[in-house]
């Protein structure tokens, strides 16, 4: 909420701004980092899906009014939970998935 409210103050709002979620983090056998959130305890893939959905949900009204000049962008958990093979290690990605992430972001940039 905090970076919403510094782009809304700051950025005018002829600037296009894009919002792209987090990817997954892969656990690749290590023993699985855990988040308490309240009174759940979350492994950090299934955290960092539930803060790109509340992400989301925060930034619904601004993507749908376009006097706001705000777009959303694929959620990259989805993308990259399935593709392991993607991954260098739990945090870092092969060329492959930079490759595959700039050509969905550029389609969508150029798509007007």
């Amino acid at each position: 909420k905090r970076l919403l409210d510094l782009v809304l103050k700051h950025i005018p709002r002829s600037t296009r701004v894009f919002w792209i979620t987090d990817a997954t983090e892969l656990l690749y056998g290590k023993p699985p980092k855990r988040i308490q959130i309240g009174n759940e305890s979350l492994l950090s893939p299934a955290y960092i899906y539930r803060m790109n959905v509340r992400m989301l949900d925060i930034l619904k009204p601004y993507l749908v009014n376009e006097k706001f000049n705000m777009f959303g962008f694929v959620n990259l958990f989805n993308m990259s939970v399935t593709r392991d093979h993607w991954h260098r290690d739990p945090h870092h990605y092969k060329p492959i998935w930079t490759s595959n992430v700039m050509r969905v972001f550029l389609s969508t940039l150029c798509a007007d």
